[in-house]
């Protein structure tokens, strides 16, 4: 199953259970890697004992434990991940271990139910993937280059040459198809991903 939503913002959700103190976060990665912001999260959460995580970014896919008992957090994490098709996130929880031990159950609960708070509490949308292309418009081709995209609901920019126009747009291989029909030839640049909010 791939994933198809992501997350608009971060969310965080803190418990304290007996003298332990449980700061869950669910963090969008937004080109950056999951061991990095995973890093960032630790320094903000320094001094905590345990730091069990899970992300998930494309086919790319992690978990770990971090020292709790194994399978207590990291692997549920994922599941619940994986479950919901949330990409592109790191879900983390910092344990500041407040010195009474809360056996396996006990802790496995913990971690399960304050996952699925942090991603409650998360602005969850759809993954949007915008495919970006340019074409070179002599400018004698301009207006009806123009009034195709607007006709199509494509937004432009456009760079003036000398010679001729440089248009950008956000589009797919139908309004290319349209644009071949004026004898222009768009080239593809690149994708983005982005979390159009549900």
């Amino acid at each position: 199953m791939s994933a198809k939503f992501g997350i608009v913002a971060e969310s965080r959700y803190e418990c304290k259970v007996l003298s332990s103190t449980f700061r869950f976060a669910l963090i969008p990665l937004r080109g950056r890697s999951p061991e990095e912001t995973a890093e960032e999260f630790k320094n903000e959460e320094k001094g905590a004992s345990h730091y069990p995580y899970a992300y998930v970014e494309g086919s790319r896919e992690r978990c770990s434990d971090d020292g709790e008992p194994h399978a207590a957090a990291g692997l549920p994490f994922l599941n619940l991940l994986r479950s919901r098709e949330l990409d592109g996130v790191l879900l983390i929880c910092a344990r500041h271990f407040g010195g009474t031990k809360l056996g396996l159950g006990r802790l496995k609960h913990v971690f399960s139910d304050g996952a699925k708070q942090v991603i409650a509490l998360a602005k969850v949308g759809e993954i949007v993937i915008t495919d970006t292309y340019e074409v070179e418009v002599p400018f004698e081709r301009m207006a009806a280059a123009e009034n195709l995209l607007k006709r199509n609901g494509v937004a432009h920019r456009r760079e003036i040459g000398a010679e001729m126009a440089v248009v950008s747009f956000d589009g797919n291989a139908n309004i290319c198809a349209a644009l071949e029909t004026l004898g222009l030839k768009p080239s593809f640049l690149g994708s983005r991903k982005s979390v159009k909010e549900i």
